[in-house]
């Protein structure tokens, strides 16, 4: 596994270092990829982590649902006190 740590840029913030070495060694368990190729699998893993955990204070659009089970989005839960025709 420590090819796979070295493959991970240090300049990420650390649980984002934590889960993309999780989901390559996973994936390499799995047999998805190969240990030789695990450099080309970096990016791509990123990718998926930012995806399942925005950054704080990173967009995220209104129209993201709030749970995988159900039709609520983000904008549903928003109020306002502002009259309305």
């Amino acid at each position: 596994m420590n090819a796979v740590q070295r493959a991970i840029p240090r300049t990420l913030p650390r649980q984002i270092q934590q889960e993309v070495l999780s989901d390559l060694a996973l994936a390499i368990l799995e047999g998805e990829i190969e240990l030789a190729n695990v450099a080309t699998a970096v990016s791509k893993a990123i990718k998926g982590v930012y995806k399942r955990y925005p950054v704080l204070g990173a967009p995220v659009s209104l129209d993201m649902p709030l749970f995988d089970d159900g039709g609520a989005t983000l904008g549903d839960r928003i109020t306002s006190d502002t009259f309305h025709f």
